[in-house]
């Protein structure tokens, strides 16, 4: 019996984007094959996105395009929330892509047939400037985290129910509010509702605005984690950030020796 998906779907926030958005829905469509539903949330694109997305939604009928001049990324996000029917859902960023859809599909599998989970997440892929190749994303030990996210939106499947219940995501933040999304979701279900896969799902584009402005985001998971976290913890987060800043040096002037 061939596996169909008619109440999982993708959501995909976007401002032009036309030189990936194509490579985006294309690199999902063994998925979308099977009847999961996308939904494209396009800012006002100037840049041909729109047409590129409109070309799209004549060859496939599970394709919703929504084009409005939003407030931004987790604007969009908590309206699609709002909008998509399906009860399972993932965020696909415009630029990245789904790397193993096997995967994929195992952990929606999971999350259909045990209603006690609220996700199920794996692994980002990525390739840093210098040809190097990392990955984020492992299994929730702790109900709180210092530093690097356990739990990486991008390679994560949600029940949309669990979202909805914690008001979605912050507009307080510009590019950091699925970090406070998600240590919101810990703190109502803990972590025992997380089902981690230790499979690199998707390939993570490290040209975003998270990865780009480093800066902001570093102030941004400091005002997170000094709403969520006790006197210790944060002292525990400052010497963890100083250490890590510390080494990144080192071995700057390390290499230009």
């Amino acid at each position: 019996m061939e596996i169909t998906h008619e109440d999982f779907a993708f959501i995909i926030a976007v401002k032009n984007g036309a030189k990936t958005i194509e490579n985006t829905f294309t690199s999902a469509l063994p998925i979308i094959n099977k009847g999961c539903a996308v939904y494209f949330f396009d800012s006002c694109s100037t840049d041909g996105t729109s047409e590129i997305i409109s070309d799209i939604q004549k060859k496939y009928s599970n394709i919703h395009h929504f084009c409005e001049d939003d407030g931004g990324l987790y604007y969009a996000w908590n309206k699609a929330l709002k909008v998509v029917k399906e009860n399972f859902i993932f965020f696909l960023n415009a630029d990245d892509q789904i790397y193993d859809y096997k995967s994929l599909e195992k952990g929606l599998e999971f999350l259909k047939n045990k209603k006690n989970l609220v996700a199920v997440h794996g692994k980002t892929r990525m390739h840093r400037k210098d040809g190097k190749i990392r990955n984020a994303g492992k299994k929730a030990y702790l109900s709180k985290f210092v530093g690097q996210m356990q739990i990486v939106t991008p390679a994560t499947i949600f029940r949309r129910k669990s979202l909805i219940e914690i008001n979605g995501f912050s507009l307080s933040y510009e590019i950091s509010s699925d970090y406070d999304m998600v240590q919101r979701l810990l703190d109502k279900y803990k972590k025992e509702s997380f089902l981690f896969l230790d499979k690199e799902i998707t390939l993570f584009s490290l040209d975003g605005m998270s990865n780009t402005n480093t800066k902001l985001a570093k102030y941004e998971i400091r005002k997170i984690i000094n709403k969520n976290y006790g006197f210790m913890f944060r002292v525990l987060h400052f010497f963890v950030e100083t250490f890590i800043n510390c080494k990144s040096f080192v071995l700057r002037v390390l290499r230009k020796i």
